[in-house]
Protein backbone atom coordinates (compact mmCIF):
# COMPACT_ATOMS: atom_id res chain seq x y z
CA UNK A 1 0.00 0.00 0.00
CA UNK A 2 1.30 3.41 -1.01
CA UNK A 3 1.68 6.02 1.74
CA UNK A 4 -0.42 9.15 1.07
CA UNK A 5 1.39 12.39 0.28
CA UNK A 6 1.38 15.46 2.48
CA UNK A 7 -1.26 17.24 0.40
CA UNK A 8 -3.60 14.23 0.42
CA UNK A 9 -3.06 13.78 4.15
CA UNK A 10 -3.77 17.47 4.82
CA UNK A 11 -6.95 17.31 2.72
CA UNK A 12 -8.05 14.16 4.54
CA UNK A 13 -7.48 15.83 7.90
CA UNK A 14 -9.58 18.85 6.85
CA UNK A 15 -12.40 16.55 5.79
CA UNK A 16 -12.06 14.58 9.03
CA UNK A 17 -12.12 17.69 11.24
CA UNK A 18 -15.06 19.21 9.31
CA UNK A 19 -17.04 16.09 10.20
CA UNK A 20 -19.26 16.07 7.11
CA UNK A 21 -17.60 13.21 5.29
CA UNK A 22 -17.77 9.66 6.59
CA UNK A 23 -14.62 7.95 7.78
CA UNK A 24 -15.04 5.27 5.12
CA UNK A 25 -15.20 7.89 2.39
CA UNK A 26 -12.05 9.61 3.68
CA UNK A 27 -10.27 6.24 3.79
CA UNK A 28 -11.35 5.63 0.17
CA UNK A 29 -9.87 8.96 -0.96
CA UNK A 30 -6.56 7.86 0.56
CA UNK A 31 -6.89 4.36 -0.96
CA UNK A 32 -6.81 2.79 2.52
CA UNK A 33 -8.83 0.25 4.39
CA UNK A 34 -10.82 1.34 7.43
CA UNK A 35 -8.32 -0.34 9.76
CA UNK A 36 -5.36 1.35 8.04
CA UNK A 37 -7.12 4.71 8.27
CA UNK A 38 -7.80 4.14 11.99
CA UNK A 39 -4.09 3.39 12.49
CA UNK A 40 -3.18 6.53 10.53
CA UNK A 41 -5.45 8.68 12.73
CA UNK A 42 -3.84 7.28 15.86
CA UNK A 43 -0.32 7.64 14.48
CA UNK A 44 -1.00 11.27 13.41
CA UNK A 45 -2.76 11.91 16.77
CA UNK A 46 -5.93 13.30 15.22
CA UNK A 47 -8.54 14.15 17.88
CA UNK A 48 -11.61 11.94 18.13
CA UNK A 49 -14.59 13.36 16.24
CA UNK A 50 -16.79 13.44 19.33
CA UNK A 51 -14.41 15.67 21.31
CA UNK A 52 -15.46 19.30 21.68
CA UNK A 53 -13.29 21.83 19.84
CA UNK A 54 -10.55 23.48 21.83
CA UNK A 55 -11.65 27.03 22.72
CA UNK A 56 -9.50 29.95 21.62
CA UNK A 57 -7.38 31.59 24.32
CA UNK A 58 -8.94 34.61 26.01
CA UNK A 59 -6.39 37.00 24.47
CA UNK A 60 -7.36 35.88 20.96
CA UNK A 61 -11.07 36.40 21.63
CA UNK A 62 -10.67 39.81 23.23
CA UNK A 63 -12.61 40.83 26.30
CA UNK A 64 -15.33 38.58 27.60
CA UNK A 65 -18.79 39.66 26.47
CA UNK A 66 -20.90 41.45 29.03
CA UNK A 67 -24.44 41.11 27.74
CA UNK A 68 -26.58 38.40 26.22
CA UNK A 69 -26.73 39.90 22.71
CA UNK A 70 -22.95 39.83 22.33
CA UNK A 71 -22.95 36.19 23.47
CA UNK A 72 -25.34 35.39 20.64
CA UNK A 73 -23.09 37.23 18.18
CA UNK A 74 -20.06 35.25 19.28
CA UNK A 75 -21.92 31.93 19.09
CA UNK A 76 -23.25 32.82 15.65
CA UNK A 77 -19.77 33.77 14.51
CA UNK A 78 -18.38 30.41 15.68
CA UNK A 79 -21.15 28.47 13.89
CA UNK A 80 -20.52 30.46 10.73
CA UNK A 81 -16.78 29.75 10.89
CA UNK A 82 -17.47 26.01 11.27
CA UNK A 83 -19.90 26.08 8.31
CA UNK A 84 -17.34 27.96 6.24
CA UNK A 85 -14.64 25.41 7.03
CA UNK A 86 -16.96 22.54 6.05
CA UNK A 87 -17.89 24.21 2.76
CA UNK A 88 -14.26 24.97 1.90
CA UNK A 89 -13.28 21.34 2.59
CA UNK A 90 -16.14 20.14 0.36
CA UNK A 91 -15.19 22.56 -2.40
CA UNK A 92 -11.54 21.47 -2.31
CA UNK A 93 -12.60 17.85 -2.49
CA UNK A 94 -14.90 18.48 -5.46
CA UNK A 95 -12.34 20.59 -7.31
CA UNK A 96 -9.82 17.76 -7.19
CA UNK A 97 -12.34 15.26 -8.59
CA UNK A 98 -14.01 17.40 -11.26
CA UNK A 99 -16.12 20.53 -11.39
CA UNK A 100 -19.69 19.43 -10.59
CA UNK A 101 -22.67 21.13 -12.25
CA UNK A 102 -23.44 23.25 -9.16
CA UNK A 103 -19.88 24.52 -8.66
CA UNK A 104 -20.75 28.13 -9.54
CA UNK A 105 -23.66 28.14 -7.09
CA UNK A 106 -21.44 26.73 -4.34
CA UNK A 107 -18.80 29.36 -5.06
CA UNK A 108 -21.43 32.09 -4.65
CA UNK A 109 -22.57 30.53 -1.37
CA UNK A 110 -18.97 30.46 -0.11
CA UNK A 111 -18.58 34.10 -1.07
CA UNK A 112 -21.74 35.02 0.82
CA UNK A 113 -20.59 33.05 3.87
CA UNK A 114 -17.25 34.87 3.88
CA UNK A 115 -18.97 38.27 3.51
CA UNK A 116 -21.42 37.42 6.29
CA UNK A 117 -18.58 36.35 8.56
CA UNK A 118 -16.81 39.65 7.97
CA UNK A 119 -20.01 41.60 8.69
CA UNK A 120 -20.66 39.56 11.83
CA UNK A 121 -17.14 40.14 13.13
CA UNK A 122 -17.49 43.88 12.46
CA UNK A 123 -20.82 43.87 14.31
CA UNK A 124 -19.24 42.13 17.31
CA UNK A 125 -16.36 44.64 17.31
CA UNK A 126 -18.81 47.55 17.15
CA UNK A 127 -20.87 46.12 20.04
CA UNK A 128 -17.77 45.69 22.20
CA UNK A 129 -16.62 49.24 21.38
CA UNK A 130 -20.04 50.65 22.33
CA UNK A 131 -20.06 48.71 25.60
CA UNK A 132 -16.57 49.97 26.47
CA UNK A 133 -17.56 53.55 25.62
CA UNK A 134 -20.70 53.29 27.77
CA UNK A 135 -18.65 51.93 30.68
CA UNK A 136 -16.10 54.75 30.29
CA UNK A 137 -18.88 57.35 30.17
CA UNK A 138 -20.41 56.02 33.39
CA UNK A 139 -17.11 56.02 35.22
CA UNK A 140 -16.25 59.65 34.40
CA UNK A 141 -18.59 62.00 36.23
CA UNK A 142 -18.32 65.78 36.08
CA UNK A 143 -17.19 67.03 39.51
CA UNK A 144 -18.94 70.39 38.92
CA UNK A 145 -22.27 68.58 38.68
CA UNK A 146 -21.59 66.83 41.98
CA UNK A 147 -20.74 70.12 43.65
CA UNK A 148 -23.90 71.74 42.31
CA UNK A 149 -25.96 68.76 43.48
CA UNK A 150 -24.44 68.96 46.95
CA UNK A 151 -25.18 72.67 47.16
CA UNK A 152 -28.77 72.18 46.04
CA UNK A 153 -29.28 69.37 48.57
CA UNK A 154 -27.72 71.44 51.35
CA UNK A 155 -30.02 74.34 50.47
CA UNK A 156 -33.12 72.13 50.54
CA UNK A 157 -32.13 70.49 53.81
CA UNK A 158 -31.54 73.93 55.32
CA UNK A 159 -34.98 75.08 54.13
CA UNK A 160 -36.61 71.95 55.56
CA UNK A 161 -34.88 72.47 58.94
CA UNK A 162 -35.92 76.08 59.09
CA UNK A 163 -39.57 75.24 58.35
CA UNK A 164 -39.56 72.55 61.02
CA UNK A 165 -38.09 74.75 63.69
CA UNK A 166 -40.30 77.67 62.72
CA UNK A 167 -43.53 75.69 62.56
Amino acid sequence: MKKPGKAALARARRLYVAGDVSLGRIAETLNMSAAAFRALRQREQWPARGEPPVPAPVSARGNAPEDESSLDTIALERRLVRALRREIARAESEIEQAAPPGAERKARILGLLVKTLGDLRKLGTDERAQAQKAAADESTEDPRDLAALRQALAGRLGALRSTRTDG
